[in-house]
């Protein structure tokens, strides 16, 4: 990786879904964590919206990416999911 790049990691997790970039040192470039609902329709069930796990996942690529500073490019992203 190059001193004007970052890599960003997406998390998507129960309760949200987190983005930081990082640069060459693993220093945090910038973050963002989008809410997501969890809904439970009766005892024991827990359901989460697929469209509302895919928009806040785009959401929070996007917001990271702007929140970069001028001139850093992305190098690399990955996605952990649930």
């Amino acid at each position: 990786m190059r001193a004007r790049e970052a890599v960003i990691a997406v998390d998507q997790g129960s309760s949200g879904t987190k983005a930081l970039a990082f640069g060459p040192g693993g220093e945090v470039l910038a973050s963002v964590r989008i809410p997501t609902a969890t809904y439970y329709p009766r005892p024991g069930w827990v359901e989460h919206d697929g469209e509302e796990l895919a928009r806040a996942g785009e959401r929070a690529l996007a917001a990271v990416a702007r929140a970069l500073p001028a001139r850093v490019g992305v190098a690399a992203a990955a996605i952990a999911c649930q």
